[in-house]
């Protein structure tokens, strides 16, 4: 009963938050933040405790719904179990240092921009947090809102850019609907659970949410919507896609794909792991002719999200493949805000003129080594487990080719990952070229996000056991 109430604070408290920071005007800028920020913390203080009551791991279902609509299929049921425990505490620690990152920036439309904050937290953790297929749809979805208004908010000028992501997101919200509306005529339930024990037999299910995956994930040739929006977005809204919004794949595998079509999976799986395998030799060759240092790491979050997706293809524990994924968050959020740092510091994010410059920053050179480090997976860091885990996966798999293919990627990729941070800050330079001067890095709100970003980083590569 306790963990059912502490899963119901956690989702309630982001819609309370709102409606705080609603009303307070809006030349009341600090309010505003200070409102925010101690909603976010409040809500990553209770995800963090879930984490240590004894049995919140085991399935738990609610039906709150009064009696008189108890008919109607919307209403909500909720599921607490490993996979919504570790993406909830991503998700509040991800808003958090979103919330701290934008302390002391300057927002067209500060207000909007934490509403809208605070309902992605609320609609994303009541995802994770549902038992109901169509609430889970629709949370889900929801958080689409809240990323265009944030998107808008931040210049108050519309893009091309957002409507390419809407037009994306519409699309797979579609298939998934469909996909979602059929389980519901099998079924007969909108419960996920009384839908395990029916089972769904129709192959059209799992293709129409498979597709819908491969546009979120993203796998090619359904990729190409990432790396624009990406570039042209701001960097809390990166944050968030990165972070989170491409995790919705991995709720729909497994609360879907791997308790209904278990014996599709296996059946289509080389089919699968062929479609990964060229996502990623796709970003790796996208790579090596971007100038951009955002678009880079929009391509670096292709990459692993397939690479982690060859975990769920092959008979692992799932905790492994959600541990994965959801250290891809974790440097995910790491690295948009260190291209916001760079940005700041050089004022482009253009590769070939950060080679060309100079800069009495050492923290910088610092910083970007940590991200290049915790992009290609070194020892003690959470990537190095998440891609020791992959190849022990790849390695389970039938033939030597894939296994071979697949650490050649990393490997050229973590090659041309060094061999550009040795040419940003190691390669000597002539006098003549442009000198960066700086009185600090960034502000003491983000140095403490970029920290606790790192420490999560170190903390899960050290003591793997703690989600594992």
């Amino acid at each position: 009963m306790l963990a059912l109430h502490v899963s119901y604070i956690i989702t309630l408290l982001p819609l309370l938050g709102t409606l705080f920071v609603a009303s307070i005007d809006k030349n009341r800028t600090e309010n505003v933040k200070l409102a925010s920020l101690w909603t976010t913390s409040s809500t990553l203080i209770l995800a963090i405790l879930q984490l240590f009551i004894p049995n919140f791991s085991k399935i738990v279902i609610h039906e709150a719904v009064p009696n008189f609509i108890n008919k109607l299929p919307m209403r909500y049921s909720t599921n607490v179990d490993d996979c919504s425990m570790m993406f909830v505490t991503l998700i509040s620690l991800v808003c958090f240092l979103s919330v701290m990152w934008l302390w002391k920036r300057q927002i067209h439309n500060i207000k909007s921009f934490f509403i809208s904050l605070l309902l992605f937290e609320a609609f994303a953790i009541g995802a994770f947090y549902s038992a109901n297929i169509f609430m889970l749809f629709f949370c889900m979805e929801a958080t689409l809102i809240p990323i265009y208004s944030m998107m808008l908010s931040w210049t108050g000028a519309k893009s091309n850019y957002v409507l390419l992501y809407i037009s994306y997101s519409m699309l797979s919200a579609l298939l998934i609907l469909i996909a979602i509306i059929m389980i519901y005529i099998e079924a007969k339930s909108p419960n996920l659970f009384e839908i395990y024990k029916i089972g769904v037999k129709n192959v059209n299910i799992f293709w129409l949410l498979i597709i819908g995956i491969g546009i979120k994930m993203p796998i090619w040739p359904l990729c190409s919507w990432l790396p624009i929006v990406h570039t042209k977005s701001n960097v809390i809204c990166s944050a968030l896609l990165a972070s989170i919004v491409l995790k919705f794949s991995t709720l729909i595998l497994i609360r879907f794909i791997d308790p209904l079509f278990p014996e599709y999976t296996s059946r289509y799986r080389e089919i699968f792991i062929i479609a990964s395998i060229v996502s990623m030799s796709f970003a790796v060759i996208s790579i090596m002719f971007q100038e951009d240092l955002k678009r880079i790491f929009s391509y670096f979050s292709i990459i692993h999200m397939n690479l982690y997706f060859m975990i769920f293809l092959s008979d692992v524990n799932r905790n492994q493949f959600i541990f994965s994924t959801l250290q891809h968050g974790l440097t995910a959020i790491l690295m948009f805000f260190t291209s916001d740092v760079i940005e700041n510091l050089f004022k482009t994010r253009s590769i070939s003129i950060i080679k060309n410059s100079t800069t009495q920053s050492h923290k910088s050179k610092i910083l970007l080594l940590f991200v290049s480090l915790a992009l290609i997976g070194a020892p003690y860091t959470s990537g190095f487990i998440a891609e020791t885990i992959s190849f022990y996966s790849i390695i389970k798999l039938k033939g030597i080719i894939i296994p071979i293919i697949t650490l050649s990627i990393i490997a050229a990729l973590s090659a041309y990952t060094l061999f550009t941070y040795h040419s940003m800050f190691c390669k000597k330079k002539n006098l003549s070229q442009i000198a960066i001067q700086t009185d600090g890095l960034c502000d003491n709100y983000q140095m403490t996000s970029l920290v606790i970003s790192y420490f999560c980083i170190l903390l899960l590569g050290i003591f793997p056991a703690l989600l594992l």
